[in-house]
């Protein structure tokens, strides 16, 4: 479960990050400095960290032991038949409704913001 990742990120190692006492990571983008909220953290290993550890290893060999469906899935789903896109063309998929069905008009109720309203 160490090597599980998750685009490219081991989760472990992302998770254990950020329990850690030192948790700086180099400043990225428009070089910033990280916030003071960063220091607020725990001196000590917390009791609720174990109960999470925990819950995420379950959760990781979950994973893990549904990959062989997973793979099974996705062959089945690359394998079967697809829809064209003039199938979907002419079942209206592309067409985008000329009025909104929900918004602020129609939630409001009528009148409610005209000025004979008022």
């Amino acid at each position: 479960m160490w090597l599980y990742e998750v685009s490219g990120k081991q989760v472990l190692l992302q998770w254990f990050s950020y329990r850690k006492a030192n948790r700086e990571r180099p400043i990225i983008g428009d070089r910033r400095a990280p916030s003071k909220l960063g220091d607020i953290r725990p001196d000590h290993w917390l009791a609720e960290y174990t109960t999470e550890l925990i819950s995420l290893l379950n959760v990781l060999g979950r994973l893990v032991d549904l990959e062989p469906a997973q793979a099974a899935l996705l062959e089945r789903v690359c394998a079967g038949p697809t829809i064209s896109a003039e199938d979907l063309r002419v079942a209206g998929a592309f067409e985008t409704p000329s009025k909104p069905r929900f918004g602020a008009s129609s939630l409001a109720g009528p009148g409610l913001f005209d000025a004979a309203g008022v």
